[in-house]
């Protein structure tokens, strides 16, 4: 048996909201030092609110490191693969399109039968020289 899904919708709860948030955060931070460890890799990541009472936190907790990391990050010469909410909207439009060019392609084969599957498969000219023939 797995958990129950959550619905993925603002708590409307204050205090509610902020337990989930800091439950949240802290299993974030224990990923991202685990796959720092395990991986040997490194992992930075800055953690705001709009709450003006709960600090900025930072992982490393080391100010140094994280500024290594971003110069780092800054510097870096391979290009830096982006996946923005217009890439995400794109991607689905496309979807969309390919799903919707199949459905009119199946639309049109269901109306349009042929008894002869010989006929799929000829070139427009022969197709041609067929209806001639049968209309003479």
């Amino acid at each position: 048996m797995g958990r129950a899904k959550i619905a993925m919708e603002p708590i409307t709860s204050d205090k509610k909201r902020k337990l989930t948030f800091n439950m949240r955060k802290q299993g974030l931070i224990k990923k991202a030092h685990d796959l720092a460890t395990l991986c040997d890799v490194d992992v930075s990541m800055i953690i705001s609110t709009n709450d003006q009472e709960t600090p900025q936190q930072i992982f490393p907790p080391d100010s140094n490191q994280l500024n290594r990391l971003i110069d780092l990050y800054k510097h870096c010469t391979n290009p830096v693969n982006q996946y923005v909410l217009l890439d995400f909207f794109m991607d689905r439009k496309n979807k969309m399109e390919e799903e919707l060019v199949k459905a009119k392609k199946k639309n049109v084969e269901a109306k349009y039968l042929s008894w002869f599957d010989f006929l799929d498969s000829l070139p427009e000219v022969r197709l041609r020289e067929f209806a001639l023939r049968l209309e003479k």
